[in-house]
């Protein structure tokens, strides 16, 4: 619906950056659900027309990165999954753009444990940027692939 008002959209996306700039890691598991489902929620909003959209992307790699944003929360495999499902059917080169770096600031963090949520997100982004001739994309899957063998 892209009769949805351009304000609205902004002014979720400030709340995504505020809660991403506030996140600590350590926040009850009901609280950490709720957001999730607003990420979610927030994604499935259009965006045209809104320059700063996508804050909700950022929002749920920090989630994902556990207390303090230095390591793997309980949430990891759940938000790979979320970013994971933004990359096949999207046609918003800057909603891709912005989940590339989401994937970067998280996946190099996973573990044994989380490793095969962290291969799928790792794959769909390969096939991503590989079938995009838009080169800001491509240079995001790059970046996210040079971060990910890093750490390998």
């Amino acid at each position: 619906d892209l009769s949805w008002p351009v304000a609205n959209r902004m002014a979720l996306d400030s709340l995504c950056q505020a809660i991403a700039a506030l996140w600590q890691g350590t926040e009850a598991v009901e609280l950490r659900s709720r957001v999730l489902a607003i990420a979610d929620r927030v994604r499935a909003l259009p965006t045209v027309g809104v320059s700063c959209a996508h804050s909700e992307l950022l929002m749920l790699a920090r989630i994902g990165c556990g207390v303090g944003g230095d390591g793997r929360g309980e949430d990891f495999a759940e938000v790979c999954t979320q970013l994971c499902g933004v990359l096949p059917n999207c046609q918003d080169i800057a909603q891709l753009t912005s989940c590339m770096t989401s994937l970067e600031m998280l996946l190099p963090k996973c573990g044994d444990e989380t490793i095969e949520a962290a291969q799928a997100a790792l794959t769909a982004a390969i096939a991503t940027a590989r079938k995009s001739e838009h080169t800001r994309l491509q240079a995001a899957g790059a970046s996210l692939v040079a971060s990910c063998a890093e750490v390998s």
